[in-house]
């Protein structure tokens, strides 16, 4: 019976506070607006930019890897290579194993497996993740400019980054095909 009380304790205690908040706000409030109509329109002003924002808020919590990256990823750039490493995640190793990938199919198959990727933003950091990806990227800023930059992120399967993947994708499907390829060679580090 407790645990019930509790549960409904913390569903409910948010909007217990909003409630109060709404009643002590008009209360200061009527000391200032004496007209009743002009009071609940105000409330009703604030009650409703309080919504908004929240839903604004709710909204930025979620994003996907196509809209991280649509500035630096856009249709003119050209990915010159692409550097898988593999995290050693129990040891004290910084990496186990890494890849440099040129291969313009296989760099394309790796972004579309990530293409899909849909993403809640976490609070707070979970460590070091499975992969580190760096893609080098060059754009054309102008004419006969380009600009090289490097996107670096970590992921494993089911966290990219500080964000959770909360979309069903085999978003690793390329890259755990060349890790268990007998045909790639992988560079083994030796960092004791």
């Amino acid at each position: 019976m407790n645990s019930l009380l509790d549960s409904l304790f913390l569903i409910f205690s948010d909007f217990i506070f909003v409630i109060l908040a709404i009643g002590l706000a008009m209360l200061l409030m009527s000391i200032f607006i004496k007209k009743k109509i002009i009071l609940f329109s105000t409330i009703t002003v604030i009650i409703l930019g309080l919504i908004f924002s929240s839903f604004v808020m709710v909204e930025e919590d979620y994003t996907s890897f196509s809209k991280l990256y649509d500035d630096q990823l856009n249709e003119d750039a050209v990915i010159e290579r692409v550097k898988i490493t593999i995290n050693d995640l129990v040891g004290d190793k910084r990496e186990v194993a890494h890849l440099q990938v040129k291969d313009n199919e296989i760099i394309a198959a790796i972004l579309n497996d990530l293409s899909s990727l849909k993403l809640e933003n976490e609070r707070e950091s979970r460590g070091k993740r499975e992969y580190e990806i760096k893609l080098i990227v060059a754009n054309e800023v102008g004419e006969k400019q380009t600009s090289v930059s490097t996107i670096h992120f970590d992921l494993d399967a089911n966290y990219f980054e500080n964000h959770q993947i909360i979309s069903e994708s085999n978003h690793l499907k390329t890259i755990e095909s060349l890790v268990n390829s007998e045909e790639v060679e992988w560079v083994i580090s030796d960092e004791e």
